[in-house]
């Protein structure tokens, strides 16, 4: 697959699956968030009936398969969202008349996702650092609490499940930081949109964009403290791993929000200085050079 401009495109895999299987982002949402939290139940059901080692300092088994539920909400979520996105994008820009020419989703469902595959590496680079941040906000913690660097992720305890699903969600969610803030389709949408001055309406549609951005960065950083709602968890320790995770959701959906203004403030400028540019020289006697300027009409 190709875009206009001849880059060769690609639809991610956790994309992919559901727009083959024709599910919306809700309903994806939520068949992701329930083969996780049956994954969370048959766990709990295991370890209870094995009786499997639990490794020292472990939390309590019920504890262990809230917290599951809740990275299963979050896992669904995440990877739903750019589904959202991407389908709001499309629909905004069709509206502008700026419709991207590789996308042709009559023809082709998931050309509406395609990304170039250079972006693509990319983001999976961000995911490992995703990966990499969810390994301290385990460790650091465990550190200072006196435990042992590595124990969590070799032995089989309660939260070993949890684990495994927080390295799935921050894997997508470092892609995802990347894609929220990266904005290059919104970009190639914004450089071929012209703008006139005396009537700034269509641009509003960016800046519902950036808002979208920032605002599903929110939303997952709410569905992530439903997991810290547990009297079992001591604020001490819960600090330890609320803080950097706020912090760099917060973060990620202020860079998501201005970034995209920041190219539309930009470009508005420009267009301020090329109008000046005009008046300018008609000012000195060029009689043609308003001829482009809504003046001239």
């Amino acid at each position: 697959m190709s875009d206009g401009e001849g880059a060769q495109t690609i639809v991610p895999l956790e994309i992919r699956v559901p727009v083959r299987l024709e599910l919306g982002p809700l309903a994806s949402m939520l068949a992701i968030s329930a083969l996780g939290v049956l994954g969370a139940g048959l766990f709990a059901l295991v370890m209870r009936q094995t009786g499997a080692a639990v490794a020292e300092g472990s939390a309590t088994l019920g504890f262990a398969t809230r917290v599951a539920v809740v990275a299963s909400l979050l896992l669904g979520y995440t990877l739903s969202i750019g589904l959202w996105l991407s389908r709001e994008q499309h629909r905004d820009f069709r509206a502008l008349g700026i419709e991207e020419r590789r996308v042709a989703p009559e023809l082709d469902p998931a050309s509406l996702h395609a990304v170039p595959i250079d972006q693509l590496r990319r983001s999976r680079l961000a995911g490992l650092v995703g990966v990499g941040f969810f390994v301290l906000t385990i460790e650091l913690p465990t550190a200072i609490m006196g435990g042992r660097f590595g124990q969590a992720w070799i032995s089989l305890h309660n939260l070993s499940y949890m684990l495994l699903l927080g390295v799935l969600f921050f894997w997508c969610a470092g892609r995802a930081a990347y894609f929220s803030t990266s904005h290059q389709r919104i970009s190639r949408a914004l450089d071929r949109l012209p703008v006139d001055l005396l009537d700034r309406r269509p641009l509003r549609i960016f800046g519902r964009a950036a808002l979208r951005n920032a605002l599903i960065w929110v939303a997952g950083t709410s569905i992530a403290g439903l997991a810290f709602v547990n009297p079992e968890i001591r604020i001490s320790e819960a600090l330890l791993v609320i803080v950097p995770v706020v912090l760099a959701a917060l973060a990620i959906g202020t860079a998501a929000m201005l970034l995209p203004m920041r190219g539309l403030h930009e470009r508005i400028v420009r267009a301020k200085r090329e109008e000046l540019a005009r008046v300018e020289a008609s000012i000195r006697g060029d009689r043609q050079a308003l001829s482009a300027s809504r003046i001239a009409k």
